[in-house]
């Protein structure tokens, strides 16, 4: 099983299982798991969300069954106690990923960057139908093994509620979903601050590397760039994607990072066109040190 099989495993059911646990101890059986998490009033579905709430925590690998007890016990300490910290979790676990299956959550993330490439814009997950954009990531995780079991609709709203958890997407019944990593890449940054330095003209290849490296769903990282492959598409024009740009521009209006670009630089990196806002390039970020 994978995580996105357990449709009913959802982020914050996951993340109460955790914390649960961690309340008693670490060790619960599956009954008492059912009578604290999930309500009576839910009959036969009870059983069906507390399993499946289960089997997302295992395939997550923050759990296990303690077969001489019929115990589950919990792998993680501490567990975050904000779900912005849980999504930390959930997303450096899925990087290294326990379960190949659950590589799946990243892969499909890519196949909708590279198509939002292809469209040049995100206007098209709104014109079409989630079974079409669910048909589309069918088709683009299928490759050359025509295996197409990976994904479908059913697994598409699981799906969305994990990559918003992480930080990766908005997804909302007005405006429905739209893949904006900028709470991601905004928790990220410290991390790349450690590395490459805080309050600093940090050179744009080099923070780029950086960012492809810790979320490799975006431009230039491995997973974007085999998405890119299965699907036969390659960028015309050297600059960075669509959704990227847009993340970038966000966090620098506010004011998480600078980008600049001095008078004297060369080489300096193009962003996706957008015409209503002052940066069209960058050549070095600067990310603004911890106040304390």
């Amino acid at each position: 099983m994978s995580l996105l099989s357990d449709t009913q495993g959802r982020p914050e059911r996951v993340h109460s299982l955790l914390r649960l646990l961690e309340a008693h101890g670490g060790r619960l059986s599956k009954e008492e798991i059912q009578a604290w998490l999930m309500p009576r009033a839910l009959g036969k579905e009870r059983t069906t969300a507390a399993d499946q709430t289960l089997g997302a925590a295992k395939s997550l690998g923050f759990i296990k069954a303690e077969e001489r007890r019929a115990e589950q016990e919990l792998t993680i300490s501490p567990v975050p106690a904000d779900p912005a910290g849980f999504g930390d979790l959930v997303h450096n676990r899925l990087l290294d990923a326990p379960n190949a299956a659950d590589r799946v959550l990243f892969e499909a993330y890519a196949a909708v960057l590279v198509r939002c490439e292809q469209e040049q814009g995100t206007a098209w997950l709104k014109i079409d139908t989630v079974a079409e954009v669910s048909n589309f990531i069918r088709n683009a995780l299928a490759g050359a093994d025509g295996a197409k079991d990976q994904f479908n609709e059913e697994k598409s709203p699981p799906w969305r509620a994990w990559l918003v958890a992480m930080g990766l997407a908005w997804d909302t019944q007005e405006m429905g979903f739209h893949p904006q990593p900028s709470v991601r890449l905004g928790r990220e940054l410290p991390e790349i601050g450690n590395l490459l330095g805080f309050d600093k003209e940090i050179p744009a290849a080099k923070f780029l590397a950086q960012v492809a490296q810790r979320m490799p769903y975006v431009d230039s990282g491995s997973v974007f760039e085999d998405m890119a492959r299965r699907i036969h598409w390659s960028r015309g024009t050297p600059r960075l994607g669509v959704v990227l740009s847009e993340t970038l521009r966000e966090l620098h209006d506010d004011q998480v990072l600078q980008l600049g670009l001095r008078g004297d630089m060369t080489g300096a990196t193009a962003l996706a066109e957008d015409p209503a806002h002052k940066i069209q390039s960058f050549g070095f970020v600067v990310i603004p040190g911890r106040k304390s």
